[in-house]
């Protein structure tokens, strides 16, 4: 048995296998699935084992990774920096930071005709550097202690990383869980700040939406008191969700929840509709959801249904000599465009920490 995740990936990176590693919030084991083929398998019902990368666009069928071989061993011990780099960002030029203050601006007009109360909109920034999956993925793992880490590579998508604070949706048996996450702040060494009328404001309509989505498809649904929550240099408000399944399939309530308000907006059709006439680019996974999809170790004990899928935030596509970071923000009626534009360079910071690190 391969005792490093160098040793497992060096045979289906060669071949060119489908694999992805990952770890789960809070965990000390990462696990890592090995396809046997190349082909890009597509989720059908649900139904299936295996693991799950969805885009964006819900319009399009998930991915499914079949995996032959399972591996499950320790994380690598990382060290977590006690504080980002002052030095290390993302440059930006000022026409990308002018064309998203236009696209900011533009997301309040249309709150303002009452189409949308809320639009999250995004944008990519390319970093040039020649790239090393294996260090940034082990940096990205000391960096995001609480989040969802994962590395996934496959012919038909090209590698992705990301460490998402998100949880879109755990279903083990009956039960399921979500949540709500929104606003957005640097992490100053309080997990405790005073967080401003927007951001609270934005975080309860996401707990809304997600109560009125699943009321009438659920049963015993409870939502918590919003609690900031840490991931990498940033916090955010966090509400957690769990209910039962009642007559609701998986599917269906995948179907309610994605893409979220915080990575869409609400209403989720008005806003979709704007991101796709106006962001300039296309999102393909980022925004969409990954995890689980009844795994052997945990599907017999559920009962025969189980999940863990988190939203694809924090994330960058790699290729040899670049990468891509994507980050967002949710457009209320209180936005401020320059504040929006700030947040979203907070957010590539820390992915350019990681970068940074895995060159060191």
């Amino acid at each position: 048995m391969p005792e490093s995740l160098n040793d497992i990936l060096k045979e289906p990176r060669r071949q060119k296998k489908p694999f992805v590693a990952y770890r789960p919030p809070g965990e000390k084991r990462l696990t890592v699935l090995v396809q046997a083929d190349g082909l890009a398998h597509k989720v059908r019902d649900f139904g299936e084992s295996g693991f799950v990368f969805a885009p964006f666009d819900p319009a399009i069928r998930p991915i499914l990774l079949i995996p032959e071989k399972v591996y499950r061993i320790p994380s690598p011990d990382q060290t977590i920096p006690a504080a980002l780099p002052e030095n290390v960002s993302v440059k930006m030029s000022e026409t990308e930071k002018q064309d998203y203050l236009r696209l900011v601006r533009k997301a309040k007009e249309e709150i303002a005709t009452g189409h949308c109360r809320k639009i999250v909109v995004s944008r990519k920034a390319r970093v040039d550097m020649e790239v090393s999956p294996l260090p940034t993925f082990l940096a990205m793992l000391g960096c995001y202690p609480e989040a969802f880490c994962y590395w996934w590579h496959h012919p038909d998508t090209g590698s992705w990383m990301g460490a998402s604070p998100e949880l879109l949706l755990r279903v083990y048996g009956e039960i399921f869980e979500t949540m709500s996450l929104a606003g957005t702040m640097a992490y100053t060494g309080t997990q405790n700040p005073d967080w401003g009328e927007k951001e609270r404001v934005e975080q309860a309509l996401v707990t809304q939406y997600i109560l009125e989505t699943l009321g009438d498809k659920t049963a015993s649904l409870v939502a918590t008191t919003p609690r900031s929550v840490r991931a990498g240099g940033l916090l955010h408000l966090q509400s957690k969700i769990n209910g039962l399944m009642g007559k609701a399939g998986l599917e269906d309530l995948l179907a309610a929840l994605h893409p979220t308000p915080a990575i869409c907006g609400l209403p989720r059709a008005a806003a979709l509709e704007f991101i796709k006439r106006n962001e300039g680019y296309g999102r393909r996974f980022y925004g969409g959801y990954l995890g689980e999809l009844n795994l052997a170790e945990t599907t017999e004990r559920a009962g025969g249904r189980q999940a863990r899928f988190y939203v694809n935030l924090r994330c960058m596509a790699l290729a040899k000599n670049h990468s891509e970071l994507f980050v967002g923000g949710g457009v209320t009626s209180a936005s401020d465009a320059l504040a929006e534009w700030q947040e979203t360079q907070d957010k590539t910071r820390t992915m350019g920490v990681i970068l940074h690190n895995s060159q060191q």
